[in-house]
C-alpha cells in the first residue's frame, strides 16, 4: 500500500482503499443531490418510472451503503429510467408490473404511481 501524507496530516491511500477520500467523495455526491433537489422545479411532474425517485434512491444508497453502492445505483437507474420499458397488466391478479430495458421486472409496489393504475374491466 502506498500512502501519501498531506500537510494537514490527512492521509489518502492512492488505491481504492482510502477511507478519507471515499468519505469526501460520498459527501460530495450527497451534496450534489441536495443541490439538485433545491434547483429542480417543484411544480414539475416527476418523470421517474420508479416509485422511489432516482435521486432519492441514490441518496439513500450512498448514505447507508457507501459511495460505490450509490454510484452503482445511479448507473443502474440511469440506464433503466429512460425509454424502452413495458408496463404489463396481469389480468388474473389485476397487478401491473414493468419490464425494464435490461430485462429486470419491477413489481407494482416498485413502479411509480402514475403507472400503477388498477386494471379496469
Amino acid at each position: 500500500m502506498l500512502w501519501v501524507w498531506c500537510k494537514t496530516r490527512l492521509s489518502c491511500l492512492i488505491s481504492d482503499g482510502c477511507i478519507w477520500e471515499k468519505s469526501i467523495m460520498r459527501f460530495l455526491l450527497l451534496f450534489l443531490i441536495k443541490i439538485y433537489w433545491m434547483l429542480k422545479a417543484k411544480n414539475q411532474e416527476p418523470r421517474c418510472i420508479f416509485r422511489i425517485s432516482c435521486s432519492r434512491h441514490v441518496y439513500q444508497m450512498a448514505k447507508t451503503e457507501g459511495l460505490f453502492k450509490g454510484l452503482k445505483a445511479f448507473a443502474y437507474r440511469y440506464q433503466n429510467c429512460r425509454g424502452g420499458y413495458q408496463v404489463i397488466i396481469n389480468p388474473v391478479t389485476d397487478q401491473n408490473y414493468m419490464i425494464l430495458p435490461n430485462g429486470d421486472q419491477l413489481q407494482q409496489h416498485e413502479i411509480a404511481k402514475k403507472f400503477s393504475v388498477p386494471f379496469t374491466k
